[in-house]
């Protein structure tokens, strides 16, 4: 009788845990809308949405790419739920918007693997503006701050197609180090170090406190989290 009691128990237990797992299945049939850059999605997003598509197979992802300033628009306006992004770019938030940094990465001067014939690789940020120069406007304003004459080419809008400039040779590209690794290591690009360098940047993801997809997106946020921590 005693056994009867321990089985009946496991098995109240058992249908229990599937009760609650079928409820989150239920609640959980959305569509979760992010907006992120190419290398930020391939870098740090896809595998944590593969993993949490396992658990919810019933979310669908959408991922667009937007600036900034028009994501965090899009953000406060309910358009989307969660958002990647530099925090160096962070200007005035709306109170109903949270951020939260995941990783310091580090920028540098790179250069395609035929102008590195031409281009010294060490050099001075004065001497580089004899270059032609691709980066995103953040770059510009960090130099800009320090009193240091910098004079980009090409103000591009993100760091993919800083990347793709710089790896046809159309000039010196400000890349992210940690997400180039293998165009590095196999001299498809090739690092300039400069009497400047650029500190450390934050990137980070902002949601909204008020969202109907609250629930999930903390569970995204959290994998999210521990997949980087892992990784480190």
């Amino acid at each position: 009788q005693e056994l009867y009691k321990d089985i009946k128990d496991s098995i109240e237990k058992l249908n229990l845990i599937e009760s609650k797992y079928n409820e989150k299945q239920i609640r959980y049939t959305t569509t979760i809308k992010i907006i992120a850059g190419h290398l930020t999605t391939k870098n740090i997003l896809l595998d944590t949405i593969a993993k949490i598509n396992e658990i919810y197979p019933t979310i669908k992802f959408e991922i667009t790419t937007y600036t900034y300033d028009e994501a965090i628009i899009l953000l406060h306006e309910g358009k989307c739920d969660l958002i990647f992004f530099c925090l160096n770019e962070v200007k005035e938030v709306p109170s109903n918007i949270c951020i939260k940094k995941i990783v310091d990465v580090n920028d540098i001067f790179v250069v395609g693997n035929k102008l590195k014939e031409s281009i010294p690789l060490e050099m001075t940020i004065s001497k580089m503006n004899n270059y032609p120069i691709i980066c995103k406007k953040y770059i510009k304003d960090y130099y800009d701050s320090l009193n240091i004459e910098f004079n980009p080419t090409y103000l591009l809008t993100n760091n993919w197609l800083v990347e793709e400039y710089a790896i046809r040779n159309i000039g010196i590209g400000v890349v992210t180090k940690e997400f180039l690794k293998n165009e590095l290591n196999s001299g498809e690009l090739t690092e300039i170090k400069v009497d400047y360098p650029l500190p450390p940047k934050e990137i980070g993801y902002a949601y909204r406190t008020d969202s109907l997809n609250h629930d999930i997106i903390k569970e995204i946020t959290k994998q999210l989290t521990e997949d980087i921590n892992m990784a480190k």
